[in-house]
């Protein structure tokens, strides 16, 4: 089984809009190494394309977080200049990959680059909610090594 995000457009009176993906909807795999996932962010970018943030779950044990950014073009088709094939899977490396593991929110800035926000929980018998993370992503979906220097 595949897992993915999937997002509905709609139009100005609440109707699906059937000219967005296939019949309103659109839809990316992350492929076969996910237990599930949760799309938790989603966002306009000025060129009109839509932009989906949220956590995957890895189906085998692996020690650190792992969420998943997606770019569709305004018509729902992935934009396939973003990441890989409009994908790009960012791993949090010492935190745990369990399901404490989310996104809080994400902001397109300047030049197409995203922003996203998160939390994770290195360890399951912490109660203090964890530890909070920041990613930049440049506007083609790579990692902004300049970000927080």
């Amino acid at each position: 089984m595949r897992f993915g995000f999937c997002v509905v457009r709609r139009n100005a009176s609440g109707q699906v809009d059937p000219a967005f993906g296939s019949g309103g909807t659109a839809n990316v795999n992350f492929g076969h190494d996910w237990l599930g996932l949760g799309s938790e962010a989603i966002a306009y970018d000025n060129a009109g394309n839509i932009v989906v943030a949220g956590r995957l779950v890895p189906k085998y044990p692996l020690r650190h977080a792992t969420f998943g950014v997606a770019r569709f073009n305004s018509s729902g088709s992935l934009d396939r200049r973003f990441g890989v094939r409009g994908r790009r899977v960012f791993r949090v490396k010492g935190s745990d990959s369990g399901a404490q593991n989310h996104i809080t929110g994400m902001r397109l800035g300047p030049r197409g680059r995203i922003v996203v926000t998160g939390a994770f929980q290195p360890d399951f018998s912490r109660e203090d909610g964890g530890d909070a993370i920041v990613a930049s992503l440049r506007a083609d979906g790579s990692t902004d090594r300049s970000f927080a220097r």
